[in-house]
């Protein structure tokens, strides 16, 4: 509650410590009675309504929550529930969609027999499916169509080059040292990394 009870004191007496006091004391009753108000008139409604209101609207129409639910989707179950009629109509039937989805939903068709709808992956999908057999006709199949909703991703590519050297290489031998060693296409002695010439000492 944004409201103070000293404010409502003349302000000649907003200075006396005693009023003071005695307002410090009694501002929590207060603010609670104002909050407990505000919450019974937000619960007059279902779109605003909180877990005290929306659990009396499922009392009355006889729907039992699963723990997981979610406030969202039990409003969303009470108007599904609630906006059910008889006689059964197309017309009823997209506007009961749309109250799970929104106007979005694509409207239900009927071929040869078979009632096709389509569902939102958010809702109840076993008990949207009961309440509406219990409201269409016996002789129609339910053909239901899960709608999943749309995600957008960025995808990354990279690419790496690799560059390798070919080297070739001949041997010649050198007749007094009694070793071979090795050079490249251009007749350079090869070394390794030491800087010492690679060979190949002769056996007799």
């Amino acid at each position: 509650m944004d409201r103070r009870l000293l404010d409502y004191l003349p302000p000649v007496l907003r200075e006396v410590l005693e009023f003071q006091t005695i307002n410090g004391a009694n501002e929590p009753e207060i603010s609670f009675a104002w909050d407990s108000l505000a919450r019974v008139t937000g619960n007059q409604f279902l779109d605003s309504a909180d877990q005290d209101g929306v659990a009396v609207w499922e009392r009355e129409l006889q729907i039992y929550p699963k723990d997981t639910d979610t406030l969202d989707a039990r409003k969303a179950r009470i108007k599904a529930k609630w906006n059910t009629e008889l006689p059964y109509t197309m017309r009823w039937l997209h506007g009961w969609l749309q109250s799970l989805r929104g106007a979005d939903n694509p409207r239900p068709t009927v071929e040869e027999y078979t009632l096709r709808v389509s569902l939102p992956s958010a809702v109840d999908y076993t008990t949207a499916l009961d309440d509406l057999r219990q409201r269409i006709p016996a002789n129609l199949v339910i053909a239901p169509t899960i709608l999943l909703a749309k995600a957008t991703s960025n995808l990354f590519v990279g690419s790496a080059v690799r560059l390798s050297i070919k080297q070739s290489m001949t041997v010649f031998a050198l007749d007094d040292n009694g070793m071979t060693a090795f050079t490249d296409e251009s007749g350079a002695v090869l070394t390794d990394e030491r800087g010492k010439i690679l060979y190949v000492e002769d056996t007799l």
